[in-house]
This record gives C-alpha cells, sequence and structure tokens, in this order.
C-alpha cells in the first residue's frame, strides 16, 4: 500500500493543530501549510505560505506531489467577528486561498484521495448569498476541477 500524505492547512490554528498532530503522531507523512511556523509540528514537515498569494501556492505546491489528503483548516476572520461573516471580502478572501491551494496541488498529486474543507460553505458565503457554480461532494478526485464561487 503506497504511503499515506497529509497536507493540513491553517496549522497554527486549533482545528489545523489538533489535525497535524493527530496525523503526525500516527506515523503518517503529514505537512503543515501556514505562514508562521507552528510552535509544535510533532514531527510534521513544515512550509511557509500565503495562501492568499496564487503565486506563492504554485511555487510551494508544485514540488508536493505524493499527498493523499488534504485537511483545509485555514479560515481568514475579518476584525469584527460576527459582521464579518456578511462581509463580502470575508468571503472572497476565503474563497481564494481556498481556489489557490487546490488549484495549485490538483494537477500534481495524481494520488489525492480526499479534500475535507473544515469551516463549512459558511466561510464561502453560502448564507449570504447562491453560490455562482455549483457545490456537491466530490466522490473521488476524477473531478479534478474546483468550483469554488468568486
Amino acid at each position: 500500500m503506497p504511503e499515506r500524505h497529509v497536507l493540513v492547512t491553517g496549522a497554527t490554528g486549533l482545528v489545523g493543530r489538533a489535525a497535524m498532530e493527530h496525523f503526525a503522531r500516527l506515523g503518517i507523512k503529514t505537512t503543515a501549510v501556514s505562514r508562521r511556523r507552528p510552535f509544535d509540528t510533532y514531527g510534521a514537515s513544515f512550509v511557509s505560505v500565503d495562501l492568499a498569494d496564487e503565486a506563492s501556492c504554485r511555487a510551494v505546491f508544485s514540488g508536493i506531489t505524493d499527498v493523499t489528503q488534504i485537511v483545509f483548516a485555514t479560515l481568514h476572520e475579518e476584525p469584527d467577528l460576527v459582521s464579518g461573516w456578511t462581509n463580502k471580502s470575508h468571503v472572497d478572501r476565503n474563497a481564494q486561498m481556498l481556489r489557490n491551494t487546490l488549484e495549485a496541488i490538483l494537477p500534481n498529486a495524481p494520488r489525492l484521495q480526499n479534500i475535507t474543507i473544515l469551516q463549512g460553505p459558511k466561510a464561502y458565503g453560502a448564507h449570504v448569498c447562491s453560490p455562482s457554480a455549483p457545490m456537491r461532494q466530490m466522490r473521488g478526485i476524477e473531478q479534478r476541477r474546483v468550483l469554488v464561487s468568486s
């Protein structure tokens, strides 16, 4: 059986840190992704990248070709947390980070089997407006095009 490789974005946040720690402690190859290095990587490799920067995502992720699972735990919050959830810039930035990550990884990771997005559709504006692209659960990664409304 080929080796599993889990890429965890948002590794300095509560959810990302827990996912990184869980997979790394199980001995599963894990790559932690965040702008700042986590205090502890629990044995995971670490890469620093600003997910809002498309060019940086392509540069960093194009060399990671053996990913089998992505745990997307990244979330941008506005300064005013409650009103930020209805702010278009909040939705746009979260969608951009997800799109930049997946569009950089998908063409180079033929063994990718699972993408877990932990923030739910609210981070991408589903509670404010209907997404312009159809959103559905991906069964396998035969659907290689990312459908994230912008």
